[in-house]
């Protein structure tokens, strides 16, 4: 019988406060142009995260920029950790503590330092003075994303896993939520809260074999210990003995439940918002992360068969119209 996915039990708040045409932007005497520092963050997102990509075709135009601005600081942070070698913490301690000067100067300067012609940090400097938008959201994605690589990604329980979530992923949905205006809507505010957990969560899902492949396991700990899995043969590569194969199954079922009860909390509380016609732009990653868990049911919970179906089969086409329809519809 197929697993189906329950709700459970668990209230997240809102803490502290293939081919595409490339958008274009007007200059103001009306005329088409593209920046230099507009067009790498573009790339950089096109490049790394192709879905936040095909939401920020759809994101209002007035925004687009800032919108890419944001998700090409969040490539740049996230992808430091698998940029440098074992046991090379050094290396992305310098990466980390970069950004958190750029962040500084934003905040005290409202620029960054003259000597610095990082595209993504000048592009990111523009917007967030213009936006006025809290710096302390992107430092958040910034401690979350380095406590990860001090950790080597071993959490003890969910609580633990859960707020590395919300800080590296639901801080960038605040952030979407203030280049639209919206930072004093609740209800969006904790919408955000619970997308950005389950998208947080479905993220490691959606890696795991690539994590496990470098000896490292996002399963916490408390879980191993629930299904009596040995952390070495969560890391060691698919399972080998059914016995293996049911621990893997049951272990990958119960986190993505824990995912799935937090995107029925973002819907539930989005639909209560007066702004929900403009605040789903800001939450349309819950559209790719139903389609994976869907794949993800289908396959009975093999972790490993999921992830390779998904990166193979997924049509950018299909998730395109199905974000398309979720705007039209103002309904996730």
């Amino acid at each position: 019988m197929m697993k189906k996915f329950f709700r459970l039990s668990h209230t997240s708040i809102v803490r502290d406060s293939k081919r595409c045409m490339l958008p274009r932007y007007l200059s103001t005497d009306g005329k088409s142009i593209t920046t230099d520092t507009s067009a790498y963050c573009i790339d950089l997102v096109k490049k790394h995260d192709y879905e936040s990509y095909l939401i920020g075709l759809l994101f209002p135009k007035q925004h687009r920029a800032a919108y890419f601005a944001i998700k090409a600081f969040n490539v740049e942070v996230a992808t430091i950790r698998d940029q440098i070698p074992r046991n090379a913490q050094q290396a992305g301690r310098i990466r980390f503590q970069f950004w958190r000067d750029v962040l500084n100067d934003i905040q005290k300067n409202k620029s960054i330092a003259k000597h610095n012609n990082q595209p993504v940090a000048l592009e990111l400097a523009k917007h967030v003075v213009n936006y006025n938008l809290t710096i302390r959201w992107f430092e958040r994605c910034v401690e979350a994303r380095y406590n990860d690589m001090l950790i080597n990604g071993r959490y003890e329980s969910y609580d633990d896993l859960e707020n590395y979530a919300e800080l590296a992923h639901s801080s960038l949905a605040y952030l979407l939520l203030e280049l639209l205006g919206l930072k004093e809507d609740m209800e969006l505010q904790y919408a955000a809260s619970h997308i950005g957990v389950s998208t947080g969560l479905i993220s490691l899902l959606r890696s795991y074999p690539y994590h496990a492949s470098m000896g490292v396991c996002y399963f916490p700990h408390s879980l191993l210990q629930q299904f009596q899995m040995k952390e070495n043969t969560a890391i060691r590569g698919p399972p080998t003995t059914p016995e293996e194969k049911k621990q893997f199954e049951d272990i990958t079922h119960d986190m993505a439940s824990q995912a799935y009860a937090h995107i029925n909390t973002g819907k539930q509380q989005l639909m209560k918002s007066p702004h929900r016609s403009q605040g789903i732009y800001g939450l349309l990653t819950c559209i790719n992360n139903e389609l994976f868990l869907d794949t993800l049911q289908t396959q009975q919970f093999d972790i490993y068969q999921t992830c390779t179906l998904f990166n193979e089969s997924s049509s950018p086409l299909s998730l395109q119209l199905k974000l398309l329809k979720a705007t039209v519809m103002k309904s996730l």
